[in-house]
């Protein structure tokens, strides 16, 4: 009576079915393989993509520094030039009182003021 378990084809021997789990073998290898170089490759590329938008953001806040260090500049010459202006106001003003205050003679001896028109 023929077991219905251990009935095999003149193709397939024993040694040839270990020859199969030996490719499937080798074949989940080469799979794995190439799954890792891929993640590899994935992680290179996500790194360097990482360092450009890094470098970028690091330009960006410089751009940012210098636009905000000009406009410090601007604003410190807007103060520079208003102090100039109340400079020359003041001096106008402190002239002006310099000659009223030369314009009036005090004789001497006399203890009070005259004023010069």
């Amino acid at each position: 009576m023929m077991d219905v378990f251990s009935v095999t084809s003149d193709a397939e021997s024993p040694g040839s079915r270990n020859g199969g789990i030996k490719a499937r073998r080798d074949s989940a290898c080469s799979q794995t393989a190439k799954k890792r170089e891929m993640d590899r490759l994935a992680q290179k590329k996500s790194r360097e993509k990482a360092r450009h938008r890094v470098m970028e953001l690091e330009k960006k806040l410089e751009t940012l520094q210098s636009d905000d260090k000009q406009k410090q500049i601007t604003d410190l010459l807007k103060v520079v030039d208003n102090l100039k202006k109340e400079n020359e106001r003041l001096r106008g003003v402190t002239g002006r009182i310099r000659g009223l205050v030369e314009g009036i003679a005090v004789p001497p001896g006399s203890k009070h003021i005259s004023f010069v028109w």
